[in-house]
């Protein structure tokens, strides 16, 4: 379901991609590239909030976790780290950093950091580690729901502030 949603994420962001910047041949072909990246930068700062908060908050309780919390947030950071390498020369022509953008990533804090002060444990802040335990299916409902949803609206809100503004040739 993930994989679906951000290629929908990236048609999308390819369409915005192909409007703005004017390419010699293959423009669907490389607006989709460049789209790649640039949702990739996206959903990748918003994985490294999520590991950041979620060690915060698991890694007193389960401190044998450290590894896989240092190994998460390595992996965004050099994800985000080549989504802008690659596309550093085309980044400010196509998105933009705006006032909206900053509320969409203030959203996405203020959603975690209440979500994981509620979570009693891992399985609240997971509907995939929720079904792995056992959970009831109400429980998994409610979890996919609020942190599955509640997740994939905050990151096309924050796609869309990235993405949203004048047109630039």
């Amino acid at each position: 379901m993930s994989l679906l949603f951000h290629g929908l994420l990236i048609v999308w962001a390819g369409r915005v991609v192909y409007e703005r910047v004017l390419y010699k041949k293959h423009g669907w072909l490389y607006s989709l590239t460049d789209a790649f990246f640039l949702v990739g930068f996206i959903v990748l700062s918003g994985d490294f909030i999520w590991m950041t908060v979620c060690a915060l908050r698991f890694l007193p309780v389960y401190p044998d976790n450290w590894f896989l919390v240092v190994s998460v947030l390595s992996r965004d950071f050099v994800g985000m780290l080549l989504c802008y390498l690659l596309e550093r020369t085309n980044i400010g022509s196509i998105i933009q950093f705006k006032s909206v953008t900053y509320w969409s990533y203030v959203l996405l804090i203020t959603f975690l950091v209440a979500n994981f002060i509620y979570a009693a444990d891992p399985s609240w802040t997971d509907w995939t580690y929720a079904i792995r335990q056992g959970m009831n299916t109400t429980y998994i409902l409610t979890v996919f729901l609020i942190n599955w949803i509640g997740g994939k609206l905050i990151t096309v809100l924050l796609v869309w502030s990235w993405f949203k503004g004048k047109e630039v040739n």
